[in-house]
């Protein structure tokens, strides 16, 4: 997912925290399941 990659990078620059970055990841994935 190019698009969800971009959106990891943005929170990343944003909070300066790839962690927290990865768990917000994390529920992002966990949401989009049917």
């Amino acid at each position: 997912m190019p698009a969800l990659e971009l959106v990891m990078e943005v929170v990343v620059a944003i909070t300066g925290d790839r962690e927290d970055a990865e768990k917000w990841k994390a529920k992002w994935v966990e949401a989009q399941r049917p």
